[in-house]
């Protein structure tokens, strides 16, 4: 047997039990130490603490509730998240910008001369007058405006506080100095709040505890942590353990003779409380470190088999199985040139064709690994798009389980949009260039339209999605009776979409009136002045 200290016996609980008795007693010394500091400049600490929480108070400015399940219940790192902040890019229904550019007269060739700027006021009263202008803008910080000097605007007509008065016995040059001035100006002061102040007479344990939370509240909100449901329940647990700590104090003060001082008695509650207190702190700390650094997914492997089979029969997929390992692959090269158009729409020959124009990368890759030829994926996403089906049609074809065949044809849509979407969201010199404008108008004009200025149609489309959590009344359609995006577009004579306006929600007067003002001044930007659009009658709900 070991000696130690060549006397007794070698115990290793001897020595991790003197361990933990040298710890507690440094800890003693320490708060010990540190109580007496306080006991003796009360009302520096007392500032000290104010003032801390106080600064981790200001955090409350950018308090913000989150309470959407894709936020709370969805791990970040989930493809499912890129997904859904790569759709808020491209297609945007909170809200988006819109922006209205203003050229020069020929008569004015300065944009800042004041005739220029008296029409651009015409033009901005025309659109802020409308019944339902201030329904669909939003304030400074995000939300839906109530009244028309509450909507955000970047117009240079603020230099001139949007009197048009202002404007009169004004040339060019002294336009120009107030728009310098306005510019330079630092006068204006920015909407960040008021810090919080505290006028307390007196402080007791449980508003100690308080200042606690609101220390601790307002420091995680300085690092923008969103408060959700969950965290409700934190000021009271918090109250709890506070209480609890509040408990041994006032019994270990209870214990000190009367006679000592303030200083000594103080010094000693503790020393001998404050170690147990730190020691069930730490524990909480370290509880609550755990359970924040944690996702979802990690935690349900904890769970006892019970809960988990409880949770596997309610959430599991309830859709059948389909057997596509029975069915052939696909070929390409087997197919009929009647299947190829009746599946596809799309004639074989074609097919080949329309993905080099497509400019396909010859292996289509999906973010969680899934491959197939370009072929293959075009041929799946006509196949989507040619008639009304369920990916669960189109695992006879392709003999792919239904993910596969939806991350795919996602994928190719991805692509296709990413490349080539700019043909129709902006203004596409190749089919929309001068001589192409005027061919287009002598086409239709040939057809009999009495006008032989017009070269293209504008056109609208519904498309249904699924009724949203929130602003229902955005993307309702009262005349199809469904949630809806909605989408504008000049139709060329040769089939194509010349240019499109979207997606919008409701379409109402103010979208119908910017989409038409931003197309005009494409228009006149890049086409003969001879030529202009023909505007029909657009159905408003």
């Amino acid at each position: 047997m070991l000696k130690f200290g060549g006397e007794y016996p070698f115990n290793p609980y001897s020595v991790w039990s003197s361990i933990c008795s040298w710890y507690l007693r440094l800890l003693e010394r320490f708060f010990g130490w540190f109580a007496a500091g306080i006991a003796k400049h009360p009302l520096i600490t007392i500032h000290i603490c104010l003032v801390f929480v106080s600064d981790c108070s200001v955090g409350f400015i950018w308090f913000q509730v989150e309470n959407r399940t894709v936020k709370l219940f969805i791990p970040e790192t989930s493809k499912a998240i890129d997904d859904l902040e790569a759709a808020e890019r491209y297609f945007r229904v909170n809200f988006r910008e819109e922006i209205v550019l203003l050229v020069a007269s020929p008569s004015h060739p300065n944009v800042l001369s004041p005739e220029c700027l008296r029409q651009a006021f015409r033009a901005h009263k025309a659109v802020t007058e409308l019944e339902s202008y201030s329904d669909f803008f939003v304030t400074l910080l995000g939300n839906q405006s109530r009244s028309p000097e509450d909507c955000v605007m970047i117009n240079p007509l603020e230099f001139v506080q949007f009197n048009e008065t202002l404007l009169i016995d004004k040339d060019i040059k002294k336009v120009q100095h107030e728009l310098s001035k306005a510019c330079n100006d630092t006068s204006l002061n920015m909407r960040n709040g008021h810090p919080f102040r505290f006028n307390f007479n007196r402080l007791f344990g449980v508003f100690t505890v308080a200042l606690g939370i609101l220390a601790g509240l307002g420091l995680g909100m300085w690092f923008r942590v969103p408060f959700v449901s969950l965290v409700g329940v934190l000021p009271f647990l918090v109250l709890g353990i506070g209480i609890d700590d509040m408990f041994i104090m006032v019994d270990e003060l209870d214990r000190q003779p009367r006679d000592l001082s303030t200083t000594a008695k103080i010094k000693a509650v503790m020393m001998h409380s404050e170690s147990t207190v730190t020691m069930t702190t730490m524990t909480d700390l370290v509880t609550f470190a755990v359970s924040a650094s944690t996702s979802f997914p990690a935690i349900s492997k904890i769970i006892s088999d019970e809960e988990f089979l409880t949770l596997y029969e309610s959430y599991s997929s309830k859709n059948p199985e389909f057997p596509y390992s029975s069915y052939p692959k696909f070929d390409f090269d087997q197919m009929d040139e009647s299947e190829c158009l009746a599946e596809f729409r799309v004639r074989k020959q074609d097919i080949t064709l329309l993905a080099n124009v497509l400019q396909l990368p010859d292996t289509i890759r999906c973010p969680q690994r899934t491959t197939c030829h370009r072929t293959e994926g075009l041929c799946m996403l006509l196949k989507r798009f040619s008639y009304p089906c369920r990916y669960s049609d189109m695992i006879h074809r392709f003999a792919r389980p239904v993910p596969e065949i939806s991350m795919i044809t996602n994928t190719m849509m991805d692509h296709i949009f990413l490349s080539h979407g700019h043909r129709i969201s902006q203004w596409n010199f190749d089919i929309l260039s001068p001589p192409m404008l005027q061919e287009y108008a002598d086409v239709i004009h040939a057809k009999g339209a009495p006008l032989s200025n017009c070269f293209g149609f504008i056109d609208g489309t519904v498309r249904p999605i699924s009724r949203p959590g929130q602003h229902q009344r955005i993307v309702y359609n009262g005349h199809k009776r469904v949630h809806s995006l909605k989408f504008q577009s000049v139709a060329l004579p040769n089939g194509l979409i010349g240019n499109m306006y979207g997606p919008v929600g409701k379409l109402t007067v103010v979208a119908t009136y910017l989409s038409i003002l931003r197309l005009g001044v494409c228009v006149d930007r890049n086409s003969l002045h001879t030529v202009r659009i023909l505007c029909p009658d657009v159905d408003i709900d």
